[in-house]
């Protein structure tokens, strides 16, 4: 990432108007995603930077993109986002392009539980809590290569029983949004794949219990958490609708449900919103 960072910076000082970058959509609500797509000569490295976050775009399908994300606590407001792009002939793109980020009202959920498990106290407990955060503060901001996704499903067919988003207070205390969205899904239902991809992670971990992560390319992750049981390993290759494992409830869970986490370049992101992203052609 810092060699692109060298690279975006040489290229700053270089504009052309003869090509744009195009978002779709324009407005994006605070914890949804967006394309951003090249109109212009053919390219051999662009990039696009949106706040800390630099997203490198692909060729996919004829046409040069990305897919990024725009954290579920962004406040609402216009955000310049900065596209830098050259060309096999040597010449440099400078582009800005204004982001208008939109708040959405997201419900807030009052739980009881434990105290052990809302605040643990257990010195042992606490480092491996925060062993686990940086294993996966580093996963998220890891890059595999390009977007191997063409599609993304659901991973089981059951109904939301918690939204992404989610304002949750546990036992009178204000904690971080909900991170991913539950299913109310029967213990034991195969969870499956929802795109191509790869297994980075198959553990048990405090919080999500039983875990599952699959590594989509261009920045995409999937982690399905309290399962009853992994059905592969890292370093398996999986497709769309491949077993991941089964539903149960290890981990920091009132029952069985499947807990599904989306990450794009270390953003939190509604899994439902990447799977409309995926199926609405982007012009």
């Amino acid at each position: 990432m810092r060699t692109l960072l060298i690279i975006l910076g040489l290229l700053w000082p270089v504009c052309c108007s003869a090509a744009e970058m195009v978002i779709v959509p324009r407005v994006v609500n605070a914890g949804e995603v967006a394309w951003v797509r090249w109109n212009g000569p053919k390219l051999s490295a662009a990039a696009l930077r949106f706040e800390e976050t630099v997203v490198p775009l692909q060729e996919r399908n004829g046409r040069w993109e990305a897919l990024f994300g725009v954290d579920v606590d962004t406040e609402p407001g216009t955000y310049p986002l900065y596209a830098f792009a050259s060309t096999p002939d040597g010449h440099s793109y400078n582009l800005r392009i204004d982001l208008t980020v939109r708040g959405v009202k997201r419900p807030t959920e009052h739980l009881n539980l434990p105290p052990a498990m809302v605040s643990p106290q257990d010195p042992e407990i606490l480092k491996r809590i925060g062993d686990e955060n940086l294993l996966l503060k580093n996963l998220w901001k890891s890059w595999s290569g390009p977007l191997r996704a063409e599609l993304f499903e659901r991973p089981v067919p059951h109904t939301v029983s918690s939204v992404f988003g989610k304002r949750r207070v546990l036992n009178g205390i204000p904690k971080s949004p909900h991170s991913g969205t539950d299913f109310r899904s029967p213990a034991g239902t195969l969870v499956v794949s929802p795109a191509r991809g790869k297994v980075v992670l198959a553990t048990d971990l405090y919080y999500t219990g039983q875990t599952v992560i699959v590594d989509h390319g261009g920045g995409l992750y999937s982690l399905m958490a309290h399962l009853n049981e992994a059905l592969v390993k890292v370093g398996d290759e999986v497709d769309r609708g491949s077993p991941l494992g089964r539903v149960g409830s290890t981990g920091r869970s009132t029952g069985p449900h499947l807990h599904w986490t989306v990450k794009l370049h270390g953003v939190r992101v509604d899994p439902m919103a990447v799977i409309k992203a995926f199926a609405v052609e982007p012009s």
